[in-house]
């Protein structure tokens, strides 16, 4: 995860979205996000408001006809 922040992100802050499986709420995984200074996004529990599923859909339409390739392609969406 590190290596792939760093890529994306480089010295830039950013808040990284965990989703709410048991294995990802364990104190240990806490412990090990607070260790590396790494900001978690606060997340209702059952909010379908807040859903990541209905991002999908907003992220394919807005993918569907240019189809990107990497990250730079991305970017130029407005993506990432």
């Amino acid at each position: 995860m590190l290596f792939s922040a760093d890529e994306l992100y480089g010295d830039a802050d950013f808040i990284f979205k965990k989703d709410l499986a048991p294995a990802h709420t364990a104190k240990s995984i806490n412990t090990w996000f607070n260790n590396h200074g790494i900001n978690v996004l606060d997340w209702p529990e059952n909010s379908p408001d807040l859903n990541v599923q209905n991002l999908w859909g907003v992220v394919k339409r807005k993918i569907r006809d240019t189809r990107p390739n990497n990250a730079d392609e991305l970017k130029q969406l407005g993506l990432l």
